[in-house]
This record gives structure tokens, sequence and C-alpha cells, in this order.
């Protein structure tokens, strides 16, 4: 409900009170049953004027709720229904401004996860390999060909890179990097059924907040 029609309102609610009890005054100080009943049809219209400001703020208040509500699920990018208001509501250009932003939002976060969709299968696909540590020291990613020289099966789900890694030398170059957070490339020699030597690069990346470290091998 806008400021002037709210004001509007108001000015009828106490313009309606104000003379229905001056006719009820006089209409009962002179036994006038003319005022008296002109006071009652007042009476009905201050009664009307009453209901209807009641049942307009109930209403745009309960869109009020619903923009606030819309308004925290964007800022926290959790999806909401669009609001459909009718036109003339003071409400319906900002819910119209906000549907808007949500759908942009929404696209914008499709064409992020199809970009990181296509850039894990390609990394999958790579014939070297590849495992991403978190600063919580947690593995967050790890392509096949890192499961396979690692000769371990590696969970999806976040958690500790020492749970894949038993070599010693990697431990501790990986661990160099962490406490340096400087990047650290040599060769590794494998402890496995198979001797192998891995050319490996333990790059620290910094974020803008954060960062995390890529093992190459």
């Amino acid at each position: 409900m806008t400021l002037s029609k709210a004001y509007r309102q108001i000015l009828i609610i106490l313009g309606l009170s104000s003379v229905t009890f001056l006719m009820l005054f006089f209409g009962f100080a002179r036994d006038n049953r003319d005022l008296i009943f002109l006071a009652f049809v007042f009476s009905f219209c201050l009664t009307v004027a009453i209901v209807t400001a009641t049942l307009d703020f109930r209403k745009n208040e309960k869109i009020r709720k619903q923009l606030e509500y819309m308004t925290k699920s964007i800022v926290s990018h959790q999806p909401v229904a669009p609001l459909f208001i009718r036109p003339g509501n003071p409400y319906k250009q900002i819910a119209d401004q906000l549907t808007e932003l949500q759908s942009r939002q929404q696209d914008e976060s499709k064409t992020i996860k199809n970009s990181n969709t296509e850039l894990v299968t390609i990394l999958s696909s790579l014939p070297v390999g590849i495992m991403v540590i978190d600063s919580s020291q947690d593995v967050i990613f790890a392509n096949h060909k890192m499961a396979s020289m690692l000769q371990r099966n590696i969970m999806n789900q976040p958690h500790s890179y020492s749970q894949d890694i038993r070599n010693y030398q990697l431990l501790s170059l990986i661990e160099r990097v962490f406490e340096d957070h400087e990047s650290q490339q040599t060769e590794i020699r494998s402890v496995g059924d198979h001797s192998s030597t891995w050319d490996t690069s333990v790059v620290y990346n910094q974020l803008e907040n954060d960062y995390h470290i890529s093992v190459i091998m």
C-alpha cells in the first residue's frame, strides 16, 4: 500500500469518525433523529473504510514478507518461486525486478555448472594424474589416472589426502607446499608392485580468500 493511499485512507477514517461523533453528539443533544440516522449511515461508511484499510494492509504486508523472503533466498542462492503481482500494486515493480534478478542468477548458475562439468570431464580424461586438495587438506577432486597411479579407489566425497597417498616422498612434498605456500616439482619414485618414476608438480594456487593445491603427476 503506497503512503499516499495509506494517508488518504487514514484521513477518510478520521474524517468519518469526526463527522459521526459530531452528528451523534448534536443528534442526541437536540433529540434530532435525522442527525442520529445520518450518524449511523456515516458509522456504516466508517466501518467499511476501516475494514478496507485493514484488508489492504494485510494484503500488502503479506506481499512485503514474500518479497523479503525472496530477497533472502536470492542472496543465499536458494531457489524460490517467482512472485506475480497485479498491475497497479506498488510492490509490482520490485517483485518484477527480483524475479528478473533471480532468473539471471539461475542462468549464470547453470552456465557455471555446465562449465564445471565440462572441465571435470576434460580433467578426468587427461593421461596425467591430477588431484586437487583444498586448504583444509581434503581431496576435492582426483581423476581416474591419479587413482590408477596411486593404486587407490579415491572417494568422490571430500576426505584427507593421506587416505589416498602412501608414498612418503609425495606426502612430504605436499606437506612442504602447505607449510611454505610455494609450488614444488621433483621426481617421485613409486613404492608399488611395479617400480616407476613420476615427474611430479605440487602447485600452490592462491584464490581470492582461500587457496588450494594441485598435484600433477
